[in-house]
C-alpha cells in the first residue's frame, strides 16, 4: 500500500529511536485521505535529568504543502507550545495571536527538528528522480521553540537515499538519509533509527 494517492483513508504508524540522546522515542501516526495528510507524533524521553515529552502535528494538502503545524513541549511540569497556519498564498500566521509571521512568507515546508517525520514533506513534495537535486527553505522549529527560515537542499542519491544539507551555503549540517516507499525515514545516521512500522486502511 502506498500513500501516493490516498483515495481511501490510509494509516501508517512508525516508531523511531533517537541515537544521540538516550531514552528518546518518537511515535508517529500518518493519516492520508482525499484532502491530504496529517502527521501526528509524541516524543518521550529525558532531557537534563527532567522528564521530557513533545507532541507535534502537521497537516499538508495533496501536494504536500504545509497547511498547519503545531508543537507542544513539556520539560518536567512546564509546558510551552504554539500552532501555525499557512494560507494558499504562502502566508504564515500564529493561531494564538492571529499575527502574520512576515519572515516566513512564501515558505512551503516545515521542519520540526525534534522528529524525522517532517523530512517526508519536501521529499514527497519535490518528487526528485535519482541524481536530481532541489533547494528549499523550511520553517525550522527548533527544540527551544524558536522559529526561523532554514535553507535546505535534498539530492536523491539512490532509489531510497537522499543527501540532506542545511544551513548557510548548505554547510551547516549534512546527512544521507534512507527512506521507505512512503518517503518516511528508516535510517538517519547517528540521529534516528526506525524500530517498527505498521500500515493499514483507516
Amino acid at each position: 500500500m502506498s500513500i501516493e494517492s490516498a483515495d481511501s483513508p490510509v494509516e501508517i504508524v512508525a516508531v523511531w529511536r533517537r541515537l544521540d540522546v538516550p531514552h528518546w522515542l518518537d511515535h508517529c501516526h500518518v493519516r492520508g485521505s482525499k484532502l491530504g495528510w496529517s502527521l501526528e507524533g509524541t516524543i518521550t524521553g529525558v532531557q537534563d535529568d527532567q522528564p521530557f515529552r513533545a507532541q507535534y502535528r502537521v497537516n499538508v494538502d495533496r501536494l504536500w504543502r504545509t497547511r498547519l503545524a503545531g508543537l507542544t513541549v513539556w520539560r518536567g511540569p512546564e509546558q510551552h507550545g504554539f500552532k501555525l497556519g499557512r494560507s494558499d498564498e504562502g502566508d504564515w500566521t500564529a493561531f494564538s495571536s492571529g499575527k502574520a509571521l512576515a519572515p516566513l512568507s512564501g515558505l512551503t515546508d516545515v521542519d520540526i527538528s525534534l522528529t524525522p517525520a517532517t523530512n517526508t514533506l519536501p521529499i514527497r513534495r519535490l518528487g526528485l528522480e535519482v541524481g536530481e537535486s532541489a533547494e528549499t527553505t523550511a520553517v525550522w522549529i527548533r527544540p527551544d521553540l524558536n522559529i526561523e527560515p532554514l535553507p535546505q537542499r535534498y539530492t536523491r542519491t539512490g532509489e531510497w537515499t537522499y543527501l540532506y544539507e542545511s544551513g548557510a551555503d548548505y554547510a551547516g549540517f549534512q546527512a544521507e538519509i534512507t527512506v521507505d516507499e512512503h518517503g518516511l525515514v528508516t535510517d538517519y545516521p547517528g540521529v534516528w533509527d526506525r524500530l517498527a512500522v505498521a500500515e493499514g486502511e483507516g
